[in-house]
């Protein structure tokens, strides 16, 4: 919300980049660009002097470069990024190896991982078997991973790595936390759920993945126009979820439709 803020509060004041997309909503994203915003651009190819990190995050190594290039950098990052940025970065310079539960390519994991010497990032706890023995592990998670699959990640290591030390980082963001437990505890009051939200959003993802393990029907809709009557039965219980990013006006849509 804060990130969604700042870019249509800066839109005012003249011309602005955002360094790849703000959220992965288009709802949002439309909105954005009809304040005259544009984005998906990189640092060597944005059109304006004034560009915007996003929510998601960035390395020091990138800051750095946006510095060489004389631009004027807004930063977007949400507060609970820039905390899992801090003690990634003091584990890894207390010696420990970061392993880090998340969707490679994601631009938060790329920011997250940039500026380290070496890590693993693994998107399943299954994965344990291709990493190598360090004396001392640190466990982080992208931050919105599903905060169970982050204590699997670190049980799996130290099963695979008896001698090794394994510490978990906790990176998991508080209000996903909470909306993961919200849904658990909604779908399975439900005989379908919609999950609201963009189709590339992980977060969304993750929620539509939760819901499933307790519903029998899940559904993920970016708005009303993807609402389909065939999902419904006349004697369902249908349950709603959104994405982080998810605006309540898109979210008070689907309800009425």
């Amino acid at each position: 919300r804060d990130a969604i803020a700042l870019a249509q509060s800066e839109a005012l004041h003249g011309p602005l980049t955002v360094l790849g997309r703000l959220v992965h909503n288009p709802d949002v994203e439309r909105d954005l660009h009809g304040r005259g915003v544009s984005t998906g651009a990189t640092l060597e190819t944005a059109a304006t002097r004034r560009v915007m990190i996003t929510a998601h995050g960035v390395s020091d190594w990138f800051r750095k470069r946006a510095e060489d290039l004389d631009v004027q950098v807004l930063d977007a990052t949400c507060p609970l990024v820039a905390h899992a940025h801090r003690v990634i970065r003091e584990a890894a310079a207390a010696g420990e190896h970061i392993v880090l539960l998340g969707l490679a390519g994601h631009v938060e994991v790329i920011g997250l991982t940039e500026d380290l010497a070496a890590c693993d990032v693994l998107i399943h706890p299954d994965q344990v078997g291709s990493i190598p023995f360090h004396p001392r592990f640190a466990v982080a998670a992208q931050t919105t991973q599903p905060h169970e699959r982050l204590l699997a990640l670190a049980d799996g290591l130290r099963a695979r790595h008896p001698a090794a030390r394994v510490r978990v980082l906790d990176t998991v963001c508080q209000p996903t936390r909470d909306r993961q437990d919200a849904v658990r505890e909604l779908a399975a009051r439900c005989t379908v759920m919609v999950v609201i939200g963009g189709h590339d959003s992980n977060n969304t993802r993750e929620l539509a993945v939760t819901c499933a393990r307790h519903c029998g029907r899940v559904h993920l809709a970016c708005g009303p126009s993807e609402l389909q009557r065939n999902w419904f039965k006349g004697d369902d219980v249908c349950g709603v979820s959104a994405g982080t990013s998810t605006p309540d006006g898109t979210i008070e849509d689907v309800m009425r439709k």
